[in-house]
């Protein structure tokens, strides 16, 4: 355990020196998925995949989320501490100041234009950058309670459906549902009349990256 908070604290030195060298943006959670929580910017221009975001709290800045995807205006991130993060939170980004970042990619520009290769390979990379991905289960499953009396006997149904579509044949379109479906055997009659009383929506939504 003292080791854990030797590192730890080695860490959060390392992350707060190397952020004085770099220009501070805030940005705001706009949504949360069960995979990621999204926080949108003015711009994303020099934020990439793999950055630390943190949060302010009692005047020191917390690590608490890894960027995995970017959109222009916001990040798709994996969240790595436990505090709550609702809707509007405040997110600091610590990035390297814009005059410095497209100095950068100047060198490199100017580099390329003598290598054919390597614009070549920068297109590809950016061809591969927005794939597909798509996980999702579908299960049905049955619970019994049974008594001494077997007019007390339950039986309850529970089917569920959760898919997770990232960039939908490789396009910017995302999705996201977890559905499910349950009621005991005796209500069926009443349920099957009324449907929506039994369905349970726990998340839905569609998203575009522009």
């Amino acid at each position: 355990m003292k080791y854990s908070i030797i590192c730890f604290l080695f860490f959060a030195f390392f992350i707060e020196m190397n952020a004085q060298d770099k220009v501070q943006i805030k940005g705001k959670v706009s949504y949360k998925s069960s995979q990621n929580t999204y926080v949108r910017f003015q711009n994303t221009q020099t934020i990439k995949p793999g950055d630390t975001l943190f949060i302010l709290k009692e005047n020191k800045t917390i690590p608490a989320l890894i960027v995995t995807n970017l959109s222009s205006v916001s990040c798709a991130c994996r969240q790595i501490s436990e505090i709550q993060l609702p809707n509007a939170t405040e997110i600091i980004a610590f990035i390297i100041p814009v005059s410095e970042f497209k100095q950068n990619n100047q060198l490199q520009t100017n580099e390329e234009v003598f290598n054919p290769d390597s614009i070549q390979k920068k297109n590809d990379a950016d061809k591969k950058a927005i794939k597909q991905q798509i996980r999702g289960s579908l299960s049905a499953s049955s619970y019994s309670q049974f008594s001494n009396t077997e007019i007390y006997n339950t039986y309850r149904f529970d089917y569920r459906f959760a898919i997770s579509a990232l960039n939908i044949g490789n396009s910017k379109f995302s999705t996201e549902a977890n559905i499910a479906f349950r009621y005991k055997h005796r209500e069926w009659d009443s349920i099957k009349s009324n449907l929506p009383d039994a369905l349970r929506i726990y998340s839905l939504y569609a998203k575009y990256d522009f």
